[in-house]
């Protein structure tokens, strides 16, 4: 049973992933409007992308600290 309802979720969720595109995602008529709406959602992308990875390095920073761990002592 849980085989069938794994693979009839799986079937569900591949026809959008199959049609996604830029054009459908960003709703322009021309290839000016996509590629702006497009480098506009990787500016947007990128910049979550950082502030995740400042929390990322932060963290491992302070998981460092307090493990008495260094960086350096991971690349010898």
């Amino acid at each position: 049973m849980r085989i069938l309802v794994a693979t009839l979720f799986l079937l569900s969720c591949v026809p959008g992933i199959v049609f996604a595109d830029p054009a459908s995602e960003c709703g322009g008529f021309s290839r000016v409007e996509i590629g702006a709406c497009v480098a506009d959602t990787l500016q947007r992308v990128d910049a979550t992308l950082d502030i995740y990875l400042g929390f990322v390095m932060s963290s491992a920073k302070e998981l460092d600290e307090v493990t008495a761990r260094s960086f350096q002592s991971h690349q010898e």
